[in-house]
């Protein structure tokens, strides 16, 4: 079933971009923006600089979780089946203790893909670089995402067919036909060690990473960042929702080993790099820099 908005839609999401239905939903995009907020409210910024050692944990070595984190996954699990009804969540710490729900991303039902707080290594030491991410799904396709910025209690968010917004209406757009060195970016380590070893380059200007794809996503959306490479393990609690947004806003958004889109492997997760530009022009330049 074609879950694309026709062109009366299309219409009437230009007049009202919050009132945008999402595809296959009765419910406007606007309902899920409300909803995590109302959650990141009362769950994570309640806790936000206010946890006790007894509220941050480790789930394996290195990985922290907090009860920020697993109370805000609870709570929007409640909030979405309340909103849309029989649907399927998959949160990533419902997958951590049952990794089957990842071969649910694909079900023939709704489902929606959460990152109840993105950056939790930086939420737990009081910094202020952590996000909300949602995703929704159906039938092997990303149809809608919300990237919400807790701190300034700000979302971007997109519906497929509908472009890219922010809450305030204005659409998130990119800038193209720029040269490279007036870009800003986020490469991963290998990438970058590649980039510097083409001396004779035209080089961007590359930004510490955030340790929150989230807000280098919204970064992205909101122009301080040009271009983002994410690799090798790319979750989808992470991407869905990211890369649709960006790809609405107009960037080119592909994976470097196979010039194809962002798609979640059989077990979830998609393996490479991928890299986002604001057009086919430096999309192919920073490619050529990062291999």
């Amino acid at each position: 079933m074609d879950f694309s908005p026709t062109p009366v839609q299309i219409d009437a999401m230009t007049a009202d971009p919050h009132e945008t239905m999402i595809p296959g939903l009765d419910v406007p995009v606007s309902a899920i923006r409300d909803m995590i907020g109302a959650v990141t409210r009362d769950e994570i910024l309640s806790r936000f600089r206010n946890l006790s050692d007894g509220q941050i944990g480790e789930k394996r070595p290195g990985e922290v979780v907090t009860e920020a984190d697993l109370a805000a996954e609870t709570a929007l699990t409640l909030a979405l089946t309340d909103i849309v009804g029989d649907c399927v969540i998959v949160g990533e710490e419902g997958v951590e203790t049952d990794p089957g729900m990842l071969k649910r991303l694909d079900d023939a039902a709704p489902v929606f893909v959460l990152d109840p707080v993105d950056g939790t290594q930086n939420f737990a030491n009081g910094l202020d670089c952590f996000a909300v991410i949602v995703a929704y799904r159906f039938a092997g396709e990303t149809l809608a995402g919300w990237i919400h910025d807790p701190v300034s209690d700000i979302t971007c968010w997109a519906v497929k067919g509908a472009g890219a917004h922010f809450d305030d209406g204005s659409p998130v757009t990119c800038v193209g036909n720029r040269e490279i060195d007036a870009l800003t970016g986020c490469f991963g380590l290998k990438a970058r060690t590649a980039m510097e070893n083409k001396a004779d380059s035209m080089r961007p200007n590359l930004a510490s990473r955030y340790r929150c794809v989230g807000r280098e996503y919204f970064d992205l959306c909101a122009g301080r960042l040009d271009f983002i490479q994410f690799g090798q393990r790319l979750k989808p609690w992470d991407h869905a929702a990211g890369d649709l947004i960006v790809r609405e806003a107009g960037f080119v958004s592909r994976m470097t080993e196979t010039g194809g889109d962002y798609t979640p492997g059989e077990d979830g997760i998609a393996r490479g790099n991928l890299l986002i530009a604001p057009d086919e022009a430096i999309w192919q330049a920073l490619h050529n820099l990062m291999i």
